[in-house]
């Protein structure tokens, strides 16, 4: 402000914090009207202030007129997208900053801009507030996180008059489109209220009703078109029985008067061809159209509503609550729940301001899912801008009606999965599941329908895959509305079925990504389903998934379920149960606690041979883990015999180039080089590597442990060179296929570190014996093998290198971790006792 005043400027500015537009003071307005420029300091939240968008609409109003604007725009961000109107864009805009840099410019920029303006805002000829029909409605003070979206109908309406600033032109008529219930109604009134003045010739708001059939809709309209005829005319003057009459006879009135007017058409329904959509419009020139409806189809400058950010949903509420008062994460609870959707938040924080429940009940049953308590809440809240429906239901159906089967029976489905992103793949898979061959073209179909009525939203994936979202809300209504016996015991088994279908095998990481937008699904799936063989194999999908993430306490959780299901289901030789047992023992062996697993899968396999058979894949899986697993005890003597079973009995079955034959042929050749057996261990895990590598290329990262073995035996055979070259190439082929900070980076960078403190490398090998250290922090839950041997090897580095002091610390705590994870026997007990 100095910096204006010294370049000889007068400035109004008024500092109090204002919270709604009914307290902008009338000194506020007398200053704005007596100034010549509006100089708007456009931050981020500049859009959202009430205050700052009122001096800013009386900037845009003085400047509709000929002329130079009245607005100069100062920045202090880097970008331009934040700024509305548009308009503002494309004038000259000064970028400021912190330290001050662009205020000189600026205060020459204010007075040039002055040179060529006249008189005050106020000199304006429009400044008489533009007359209502039916009324002015009172002010809905509850208007937020709209400020954007309420500048872009403004400047879709103006696109002809400037169409250079805008990326098109389009028609002077702009659609408004979304979810019931998502603030389009108020969102329009609040535009016309601030903007009423840029329209001398009046604001019109015709009520379309949202509903009713065509012939229905059309007999609305045209009592509603008279209805204006008579507002401005007279009865008297209006012939009701003659409609082509009222619309000319509107017309020439418009014409006649040559003001620009906003003709608003509210809830217009879905279904209207174009003839009957252009009839709804203003009925002249003059007239800029805005249109709010659930379709999504209808002509004109497309502006999508959806629900609310996080942060206006949180200011929303604080409308009903005293926010501060109140638990945080319970008050984010309760709006994740709402979904950002305004008139849920309307009724529940109308509900939750009464005070009979309290937010995290309110939030509990929300979570029931059946919809019930928002009605209930609904019954009790205030009212509503344009005396909108309180019922969640009722709002949402209005929409569902419009809907042929196809639509509806994607919506149905919608309903029963999770609150999230749903895969064209899954949907078409449901469908197909249910309807056959046809199934995909049907759920295109139901698609369709619901998009084009704002019930489902179609959003792009990634990867070139599609998706759609369904509210949370809508399908709560679905589920309250429908309550067919079986049905819904129906669905969920052809959802899991074509979920399970699409998903495929996950132990293949190179899936993860692919399928990553299923797997929200199967976790909702798991809850909704009853305890079953159905969900017992979702539960073991989900499982193998988080094992091969590495997210090992995620899938210890979805075993442990599993194992007491199928407990409940037929006691613990039940198969649901044995395979939770043999998932928990998958889980502690990567956890790198190999007695733990030894304990849970050496009774296991015997009952599991019993069960299936000992030739069965699940006993053979067990034996596969569970020699691992006795490797990492120190008994490989007792491993090598189960492995060489499981690797025959596998390559029989299912032939050498079988992953899971492969998998037991690295097992089988570690037994090898743990026996000494070099030449049969080379033997072994070579042909498998070889094997790989023709398969899935020289990348593929499941040869980095065959590497590493090799290179193992390679060392102990003397031939120093190529196992240094081997275990080089593995690391390389590790961070690239699975990142730095992965279990097989840490098992790389460890096995190289070894190698060359061997060679007296002490140098790079703290390095990477470090960086190992830190990654298993990242990768692993908790205490784990290979973290230990990390941390190990890089305590002999720093030994060597003379760091003797902290050395010392990092190997008492090696030894004090290795003594609770590790058996005695186990070889990395010895060196660790051999060093301290």
């Amino acid at each position: 402000m100095g910096v204006l005043e010294a370049a000889g400027l007068s400035v109004f500015i008024d500092t109090r914090e204002l919270d709604g537009f009914d307290e902008i003071t009338e000194t506020l307005e007398r200053g704005l009207l007596c100034s010549r420029v509006v100089l708007a300091l456009y931050s981020e939240v500049y859009a959202e202030r009430p205050a700052c968008q009122h001096e800013l609409t009386l900037g845009v109003v003085a400047s509709l007129g000929a002329g130079p604007s009245r607005i100069l725009v100062a920045n202090p961000l880097k970008g331009v997208e934040h700024v509305q109107p548009a308009s503002l864009r494309d004038q000259r805009m000064i970028f400021i900053d912190a330290e001050g840099l662009g205020l000189e410019e600026l205060a020459s920029a204010v007075s040039n801009q002055l040179v060529g303006i006249s008189g005050t805002i106020g000199d304006s000829k429009l400044w008489e507030r533009a007359d209502w029909y039916p009324a002015r409605p009172p002010r809905w003070s509850r208007f937020v996180g709209r400020g954007a979206a309420l500048w872009k109908i403004h400047d879709a309406l103006e696109a002809d008059r400037r169409a250079m600033t805008l990326e098109s032109s389009g028609p002077a008529r702009v659609v408004v489109s979304g979810l019931a219930g998502v603030g389009k109604s108020l969102l329009v009134e609040e535009y016309a209220r601030r903007l009423d003045r840029a329209y001398p010739g009046g604001i019109f708001w015709i009520n379309a009703d949202g509903s009713g059939e065509v012939d229905a809709v059309r007999g609305r309209r045209e009592r509603a078109f008279g209805g204006v005829a008579i507002h401005l005319f007279g009865d008297k003057n209006v012939d009701l029985g003659d409609p082509v009459g009222v619309r000319g006879q509107l017309e020439r009135h418009f014409h006649r008067k040559g003001l620009r007017c906003l003709w608003i058409v509210d809830s217009l329904p879905p279904g209207l061809d174009d003839a009957e959509f252009a009839m709804w419009l203003g009925p002249s020139v003059f007239c800029q159209s805005v249109v709010t409806t659930q379709c999504t189809t209808y002509r004109g400058s497309a502006i999508s509503l959806g629900c609310l950010s996080m942060d206006a949903s949180r200011q929303l509420l604080g409308c009903h609550l005293e926010l501060g008062t109140l638990n945080r994460e319970s008050v984010g609870a309760l709006l994740k729940a709402l979904g950002g959707h305004p008139l849920a938040i309307e009724v529940a924080g109308a509900f939750a301001a009464i005070g009979t429940v309290s937010v995290d009940i309110l939030v509990e049953r929300l979570h029931a899912a059946d919809g019930r308590v928002l009605e209930v809440a609904g019954r009790l809240a205030g009212s509503l801008p344009q005396g909108h429906s309180k019922s969640i239901v009722a709002t949402f159906m209005v929409a569902i009606a419009h809907l042929g089967l196809e639509g509806w029976r994607f919506l149905f489905s919608a309903s029963w999965l999770a609150a999230a992103p749903i895969s064209a793949r899954l949907a078409a898979g449901i469908f197909e599941q249910f309807l056959g061959e046809e199934g995909p073209d049907l759920c295109a179909l139901g698609v369709s329908e619901c998009v084009g009525v704002s019930l489902a939203r179609d959003v792009e994936l990634g990867a070139g895959l599609r998706g759609y979202v369904v509210h949370e809300l809508v399908g709560q209504v679905v589920r309250l509305s429908r309550n067919v016996p079986g049905e819904k015991d129906s669905f969920l088994g052809g959802a899991w079925r074509a979920w399970t279908r699409v998903v495929g095998d996950v132990s293949d990481i190179r899936r993860h990504a692919q399928v990553q937008w299923e797997m929200p699904h199967a976790y909702h799936l798991v809850r909704v389903i009853p305890v079953s063989p159905a969900r017992g194999e979702i539960r073991m999908v989900l499982s193998h998934y988080s094992i091969t993430a590495g997210a090992l306490a995620a899938a210890a959780e979805q075993a442990r379920m599993l194992l007491d299901e199928g407990m409940e289901l037929g006691g613990a030789d039940h198969p649901l149960a044995l395979e939770g047992e043999h998932i928990l023992g998958v889980v502690l062996n990567e956890q790198g606690d190999p007695r733990g697993a030894c304990g849970i899968l050496e009774p296991l396999l015997p009952r599991q041979e019993l069960c299936w058979g000992a030739r069965s894949k699940s006993a053979l899986t067990t034996a596969n883990v569970l020699g691992s697993a006795m490797m990492g005890c120190g008994r490989a003597a007792d491993a090598l015999p189960l492995l060489k079973r499981v690797y025959e009995q596998r390559k029989s079955a299912l032939g050498d180039e079988h992953g899971s034959t492969l998998f037991a042929a690295n097992n089988l050749g570690s037994a090898y080089l743990y026996l000494g057996d070099l030449v049969r261990a080379i033997e072994v895990l070579g042909g498998a590597r070889a094997i790989r590598r023709r398969i899935f290329g020289d990348d593929d990262p499941d040869t980095v442990v065959n590497t590493l073995n090799i290179a193992r035996c390679l060392e102990l055979q003397g031939d120093r060179s190529r196992a240094r070259e081997e275990l080089r190439g593995a690391l390389d082929v590790a961070c690239r296929a699975r990142g730095d900070e992965s279990p097989l980076a840490v098992r790389a960078l460890t096995a190289l570190a070894r190698f060359l403190i061997a060679e007296g490398g002490f140098e790079e090998a703290r390095g990477l014996a470090g960086r190992a250290a830190v990654a298993a922090d990242q990768v692993f839950d908790g205490l784990h093998q290979d973290s230990i041997e990390a941390r190990f090897w890089q305590s002999v580095a720093m030994r060597n290198l003379g760091e003797l002091s902290a050395a010392g610390v990092l190997m008492e705590a090696v030894r004090m971790d290795a003594k609770e994870l590790l058996p005695a026997s186990h070889p990395l007990m010895a060196l660790i006792e051999s060093e301290t």
